[in-house]
């Protein structure tokens, strides 16, 4: 077998990193969380440092996997609901009625957690609206 070299390695290595990123990322559901609700704390962070409270912010939810890993992403989202009143999060089961929402301006982001949601796959989605 030929060994690979220049931008096949490059490719094989970045592949190989993404992997091990992946895997350590389903593994550990507190990372998960922290990483699909980290852009809206870095919204909230911005918004403040340009001297724009953001406050209550309307999330859609639509929770598809009905399981416990998509309760405890939940739980994650609703910490930021309680703390300082930073998102106003609306529980949705309807994936079409949450993208309708966002394109209305009723949310401004939505976050999906799709059927048969584990730490092996499939991924939770989140899409923003940042107009």
């Amino acid at each position: 077998m030929k060994a690979a070299r220049g931008l096949k390695l490059a490719v094989l290595g970045i592949l190989a990193i993404s992997q091990r990123s992946y895997v350590t990322l389903w593994r550990q559901p507190v990372l998960m969380v922290s990483t699909m609700l980290f852009p809206v704390v870095y919204l909230l962070i911005l918004g403040n440092a340009l001297n724009h409270q953001l406050r209550a912010i309307p999330i859609a939810i639509v929770d598809e996997a009905g399981n416990a890993l998509a309760a405890e992403c939940a739980r994650g989202a609703m910490a930021l609901e309680t703390g300082r009143d930073l998102l106003r999060i609306t529980r949705l089961t309807d994936r079409e009625k949450a993208f309708e929402g966002l394109h209305h301006g009723e949310f401004r982001a939505v976050w999906v957690l799709p059927f048969g949601l584990s730490r092996q796959g499939p991924a939770p989605s989140f899409i923003g609206d940042l107009g």
